[in-house]
Protein backbone atom coordinates (compact mmCIF):
# COMPACT_ATOMS: atom_id res chain seq x y z
CA UNK A 1 0.00 0.00 0.00
CA UNK A 2 0.91 3.66 -1.29
CA UNK A 3 2.07 6.22 1.62
CA UNK A 4 0.22 9.40 2.29
CA UNK A 5 3.07 10.98 0.99
CA UNK A 6 3.33 8.75 -2.23
CA UNK A 7 -0.04 9.39 -3.22
CA UNK A 8 -0.63 11.49 -5.74
CA UNK A 9 -3.90 14.13 -5.48
CA UNK A 10 -4.77 13.21 -9.45
CA UNK A 11 -7.73 15.69 -9.44
CA UNK A 12 -6.34 18.35 -8.55
CA UNK A 13 -3.60 17.18 -10.92
CA UNK A 14 -5.76 16.99 -13.91
CA UNK A 15 -7.70 20.20 -12.79
CA UNK A 16 -4.26 22.39 -13.19
CA UNK A 17 -3.18 20.38 -16.46
CA UNK A 18 -6.46 19.65 -18.20
CA UNK A 19 -4.95 17.43 -21.01
CA UNK A 20 -3.46 13.87 -20.74
CA UNK A 21 -1.50 12.81 -23.52
CA UNK A 22 -1.97 9.15 -24.26
CA UNK A 23 0.47 6.78 -25.98
CA UNK A 24 1.48 3.77 -26.57
CA UNK A 25 5.51 3.91 -27.20
CA UNK A 26 7.05 1.11 -29.08
CA UNK A 27 10.35 1.51 -26.58
CA UNK A 28 11.62 3.84 -23.87
CA UNK A 29 13.81 5.50 -26.11
CA UNK A 30 10.68 7.29 -27.69
CA UNK A 31 8.88 7.50 -24.61
CA UNK A 32 11.63 9.46 -23.14
CA UNK A 33 12.08 11.30 -25.91
CA UNK A 34 8.27 12.30 -26.05
CA UNK A 35 8.50 13.44 -22.40
CA UNK A 36 11.35 15.54 -22.67
CA UNK A 37 8.99 17.41 -25.37
CA UNK A 38 6.27 17.27 -22.60
CA UNK A 39 7.95 18.36 -20.51
CA UNK A 40 9.82 21.34 -22.34
CA UNK A 41 6.39 22.92 -23.16
CA UNK A 42 4.89 22.23 -19.22
CA UNK A 43 2.68 19.73 -19.76
CA UNK A 44 2.22 17.49 -16.16
CA UNK A 45 0.79 14.21 -16.83
CA UNK A 46 1.38 11.12 -19.41
CA UNK A 47 -0.71 7.92 -19.97
CA UNK A 48 1.41 4.83 -21.68
CA UNK A 49 -1.33 2.52 -22.22
CA UNK A 50 -0.90 -1.22 -21.62
CA UNK A 51 -0.95 -2.84 -25.12
CA UNK A 52 2.87 -3.52 -26.21
CA UNK A 53 5.08 -5.73 -24.02
CA UNK A 54 7.02 -2.47 -23.78
CA UNK A 55 5.12 -0.40 -21.63
CA UNK A 56 5.92 -1.70 -18.09
CA UNK A 57 9.45 -0.13 -18.82
CA UNK A 58 8.83 2.94 -20.56
CA UNK A 59 6.33 3.36 -17.24
CA UNK A 60 9.59 2.84 -15.34
CA UNK A 61 12.49 5.04 -17.82
CA UNK A 62 10.14 8.25 -17.51
CA UNK A 63 9.35 7.68 -14.07
CA UNK A 64 13.37 7.73 -13.49
CA UNK A 65 14.17 10.23 -15.73
CA UNK A 66 11.34 12.69 -15.51
CA UNK A 67 10.12 12.44 -11.64
CA UNK A 68 7.64 15.46 -12.37
CA UNK A 69 6.16 14.17 -14.89
CA UNK A 70 3.13 12.13 -13.38
CA UNK A 71 3.15 9.22 -15.48
CA UNK A 72 0.37 6.68 -15.40
CA UNK A 73 -0.98 3.14 -16.81
CA UNK A 74 -3.85 3.05 -19.22
CA UNK A 75 -5.85 0.06 -20.53
CA UNK A 76 -5.60 -1.57 -17.26
CA UNK A 77 -7.95 -4.26 -16.98
CA UNK A 78 -7.55 -6.46 -14.12
CA UNK A 79 -6.14 -6.00 -10.60
CA UNK A 80 -2.59 -7.53 -11.45
CA UNK A 81 -2.25 -5.40 -14.10
CA UNK A 82 -2.98 -2.50 -11.82
CA UNK A 83 0.02 -4.03 -9.02
CA UNK A 84 1.95 -4.07 -12.22
CA UNK A 85 2.17 -0.84 -13.21
CA UNK A 86 2.04 0.52 -10.03
CA UNK A 87 5.19 -1.79 -9.38
CA UNK A 88 6.83 -0.13 -12.41
CA UNK A 89 6.43 3.39 -10.89
CA UNK A 90 2.79 4.51 -12.70
CA UNK A 91 1.22 7.23 -10.29
CA UNK A 92 -2.47 6.65 -11.40
CA UNK A 93 -3.84 3.75 -13.55
CA UNK A 94 -6.82 4.29 -16.49
CA UNK A 95 -9.24 1.80 -17.64
CA UNK A 96 -11.73 2.02 -20.57
CA UNK A 97 -14.29 0.37 -18.36
CA UNK A 98 -15.37 -0.12 -14.88
CA UNK A 99 -14.45 -3.37 -12.87
CA UNK A 100 -15.49 -2.75 -9.18
CA UNK A 101 -13.27 -5.27 -7.99
CA UNK A 102 -10.37 -3.26 -9.71
CA UNK A 103 -11.86 -0.31 -7.93
CA UNK A 104 -11.39 -1.84 -4.77
CA UNK A 105 -7.91 -3.07 -5.51
CA UNK A 106 -7.30 0.66 -5.88
CA UNK A 107 -8.58 1.78 -3.13
CA UNK A 108 -7.21 -0.46 -0.58
CA UNK A 109 -3.84 -0.02 -2.19
CA UNK A 110 -4.20 3.49 -2.38
CA UNK A 111 -3.46 3.79 -6.09
CA UNK A 112 -5.32 6.78 -8.45
CA UNK A 113 -7.28 4.86 -10.72
CA UNK A 114 -10.24 6.11 -12.98
CA UNK A 115 -12.81 3.80 -14.67
CA UNK A 116 -14.04 4.08 -17.97
CA UNK A 117 -17.84 4.26 -19.07
CA UNK A 118 -19.86 5.03 -21.74
CA UNK A 119 -23.85 4.88 -20.79
CA UNK A 120 -25.81 6.62 -17.75
CA UNK A 121 -26.04 2.96 -16.30
CA UNK A 122 -22.13 2.51 -16.38
CA UNK A 123 -21.55 6.16 -14.70
CA UNK A 124 -24.24 5.09 -11.64
CA UNK A 125 -22.50 1.71 -11.47
CA UNK A 126 -18.95 3.65 -11.40
CA UNK A 127 -19.47 5.75 -9.14
CA UNK A 128 -21.76 3.82 -6.25
CA UNK A 129 -18.56 1.80 -6.27
CA UNK A 130 -16.31 4.54 -5.28
CA UNK A 131 -14.93 6.35 -8.28
CA UNK A 132 -15.38 9.87 -8.39
CA UNK A 133 -13.22 10.45 -11.80
CA UNK A 134 -14.18 9.03 -14.34
CA UNK A 135 -13.32 8.16 -17.96
CA UNK A 136 -16.05 8.77 -20.80
CA UNK A 137 -14.59 6.57 -23.69
CA UNK A 138 -14.88 6.41 -26.69
CA UNK A 139 -16.15 9.99 -26.23
CA UNK A 140 -16.53 11.51 -29.87
CA UNK A 141 -18.16 8.52 -31.53
CA UNK A 142 -21.10 9.12 -28.57
CA UNK A 143 -21.62 11.75 -29.53
CA UNK A 144 -19.13 14.20 -28.49
CA UNK A 145 -19.90 17.80 -26.06
CA UNK A 146 -23.04 16.91 -26.37
CA UNK A 147 -23.36 13.81 -25.00
CA UNK A 148 -21.03 14.24 -22.11
CA UNK A 149 -23.57 16.90 -21.24
CA UNK A 150 -26.86 15.25 -21.86
CA UNK A 151 -24.76 11.58 -19.83
CA UNK A 152 -24.06 13.83 -16.67
CA UNK A 153 -27.49 15.91 -16.43
CA UNK A 154 -29.35 13.27 -14.66
CA UNK A 155 -26.70 13.10 -12.29
CA UNK A 156 -26.34 16.91 -10.86
CA UNK A 157 -26.64 15.73 -6.92
CA UNK A 158 -23.33 13.50 -6.81
CA UNK A 159 -19.89 14.29 -7.04
CA UNK A 160 -17.67 12.95 -9.68
CA UNK A 161 -15.87 14.44 -12.74
CA UNK A 162 -15.82 13.61 -16.31
CA UNK A 163 -12.22 13.00 -18.54
CA UNK A 164 -13.62 12.42 -21.93
CA UNK A 165 -11.35 10.51 -24.22
CA UNK A 166 -11.44 8.94 -27.57
CA UNK A 167 -11.40 11.31 -30.78
CA UNK A 168 -10.21 14.37 -29.33
CA UNK A 169 -8.01 16.61 -31.31
CA UNK A 170 -6.29 20.05 -31.16
CA UNK A 171 -9.59 21.34 -32.62
CA UNK A 172 -11.96 20.16 -30.40
CA UNK A 173 -10.48 19.24 -26.71
CA UNK A 174 -12.13 23.11 -26.00
CA UNK A 175 -15.90 22.00 -26.71
CA UNK A 176 -15.44 19.48 -23.74
CA UNK A 177 -13.57 21.25 -21.60
CA UNK A 178 -16.01 23.95 -21.39
CA UNK A 179 -18.56 21.48 -19.87
CA UNK A 180 -19.08 21.88 -16.23
CA UNK A 181 -18.26 18.31 -15.22
CA UNK A 182 -15.10 17.80 -17.50
CA UNK A 183 -12.05 18.39 -15.46
CA UNK A 184 -9.77 17.35 -18.06
CA UNK A 185 -9.50 15.73 -21.51
CA UNK A 186 -7.40 12.36 -22.74
CA UNK A 187 -6.21 12.90 -26.08
CA UNK A 188 -4.10 10.13 -28.01
CA UNK A 189 -3.69 12.27 -31.19
CA UNK A 190 -1.11 14.23 -29.33
CA UNK A 191 1.43 11.35 -30.00
CA UNK A 192 -0.34 9.15 -32.51
CA UNK A 193 0.79 5.89 -32.67
CA UNK A 194 1.23 6.00 -36.03
CA UNK A 195 3.54 9.05 -35.95
CA UNK A 196 5.58 6.83 -33.39
CA UNK A 197 5.67 4.14 -35.93
CA UNK A 198 6.94 6.41 -38.57
CA UNK A 199 9.54 8.13 -35.92
CA UNK A 200 8.12 11.63 -37.46
CA UNK A 201 8.77 13.47 -34.25
CA UNK A 202 8.77 16.62 -35.85
CA UNK A 203 4.78 16.20 -36.59
CA UNK A 204 4.68 14.80 -32.45
CA UNK A 205 6.42 18.16 -31.63
CA UNK A 206 4.52 20.07 -33.77
CA UNK A 207 1.02 18.97 -31.88
CA UNK A 208 2.20 19.05 -28.45
CA UNK A 209 3.14 22.63 -29.13
CA UNK A 210 -0.19 23.71 -30.85
CA UNK A 211 -2.25 21.71 -27.77
CA UNK A 212 0.56 23.86 -25.26
CA UNK A 213 -0.30 27.11 -26.98
CA UNK A 214 -4.36 26.38 -26.58
CA UNK A 215 -4.01 25.44 -23.41
CA UNK A 216 -1.77 28.65 -22.45
CA UNK A 217 -4.35 31.02 -24.11
CA UNK A 218 -7.66 29.57 -22.96
CA UNK A 219 -5.56 28.88 -19.41
CA UNK A 220 -2.97 31.64 -18.70
CA UNK A 221 -0.22 30.91 -16.09
CA UNK A 222 -1.94 31.20 -13.19
CA UNK A 223 -5.57 30.82 -13.57
CA UNK A 224 -5.16 27.27 -15.45
CA UNK A 225 -6.47 25.48 -12.43
CA UNK A 226 -10.48 25.62 -12.35
CA UNK A 227 -13.02 25.39 -9.08
CA UNK A 228 -13.50 21.79 -10.29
Amino acid sequence: MLSKDERLDFRRLLSRHKLIPVASFPDSASALRVAEMLVRHSFGVLEVVLRVPSALECIAAVRREFPDLAVGAGSVLSAEMLYRATEAGAAFCVAPCCDAAVVRAAAEAGIEFMPGIATPTELSAAVQCGANLIKVFPAAPLGGPAYIAALAGPFAAWDFVLVPTGGITEDNFDAYLSLDRVIACGASSVVDSSLLAEGNFTEISRRIVSFAERLVAAYPRGSRQSGQ
